[in-house]
């Protein structure tokens, strides 16, 4: 991969988690609030259920394209891996393909709806809808970019890959155990000698 197309990649990916986390720490703020104040204190605020909601939205489409490059959406790989190597590869260009032009339409259809629902209004907050509804042509713009990015990796992954990702973690977790440390040094934790 070019090196500038790295970089860009970099801050894209970046960028996008910071928004994720950002939306995601003041939704959850939001609504705890809210419910210590309507329990404890008696006090609401109308807007905050539907900025809530909207926060909500927007983390599920900044989420989808980040899930998708870290393989954390549920697949079935089990007729793929029956096949042999170049019809496996076949399989996973069309899946790609089928998936990227989903996102495409979804894309498109969300530019549409939001041009649509910029003279409207919500609510309580009385902000312009078609500019929520943006999340949608965003978010799915991010997963193309995302999608593209890791599209070589997921064509040519091989079958044992997942297992062998799942071994080297279970190994890093048994490396970085402190117990298991106290029990080859044969001290406890508070430095004393195991019996």
């Amino acid at each position: 991969m070019n090196k500038t197309v790295e970089k860009i990649d970099k801050v894209i990916t970046k960028v996008n988690e910071i928004i994720l986390i950002f939306v995601f720490i003041s939704m959850f703020t939001m609504v705890f609030g809210t419910v210590i104040g309507r329990y404890f204190f008696n006090l609401t605020y109308f807007w905050i259920d539907e900025l809530a909601r909207f926060l909500m939205i927007s983390i599920a489409f900044f989420g989808f394209g980040l899930a998708m490059r870290q393989g954390n959406h549920s697949s079935f790989s089990i007729f793929q891996d029956v096949l042999p190597d170049k019809a496996r590869k076949i399989v996973r260009i069309l899946v790609l393909l089928i998936i990227l032009g989903f996102v495409g339409i979804f894309c498109y259809l969300g530019i549409r709806y939001s041009i649509q629902n910029m003279g409207n209004r919500t609510e309580a907050l009385r902000w312009r809808s078609g500019m929520w509804y943006l999340m949608i042509p965003v978010g799915s713009l991010l997963f193309l970019w995302h999608t593209m990015m890791i599209s070589g990796q997921f064509i040519n992954k091989s079958r044992t890959a997942d297992i062998e990702h799942d071994i080297a973690a279970g190994a890093e977790l048994v490396d970085s155990s402190e117990f298991l440390k106290d029990i080859d040094t044969g001290e406890n934790a508070d430095g004393e000698k195991n019996q």
